[in-house]
């Protein structure tokens, strides 16, 4: 998802992503790729500082969701959750009990 955001960097200053000198610039250029995304608008307006980068993820997720088509919803196929299965090789299950003792 950063990728995104390192596009509209590259795309607003016309040349490939700068290397990060410290915290203060890394601010600057996420702010300046932050601008750049397109976003939906959302109902409570917040400065850039006060955004989380998990709610730039999920504003960025957003977006890319109405940008495709209404068909391909998801983008890849649908996978059933794993579902635990009961074992019955377990110790509980083979203990002596299943073990018959010759006399």
């Amino acid at each position: 998802m950063m990728r995104h955001i390192i596009n509209g960097i590259e795309k607003d200053l016309r040349k490939p992503m700068p290397a990060i000198r410290d915290e203060v610039h890394a601010i600057e250029l996420f702010k300046i790729g932050y601008n750049t995304l397109e976003l939906k608008p959302s109902k409570r307006k917040r400065r850039n500082a006060q955004i989380k980068l998990t709610t730039v993820l999920r504003l960025i997720r957003e977006a890319g969701q109405e940008q495709r088509s209404p068909d391909d919803i998801c983008g890849r196929p649908l996978r059933r959750r794993k579902r635990r299965t009961r074992h019955s090789n377990s110790t509980c299950a083979t203990g002596n009990s299943s073990v018959r003792d010759e006399e």
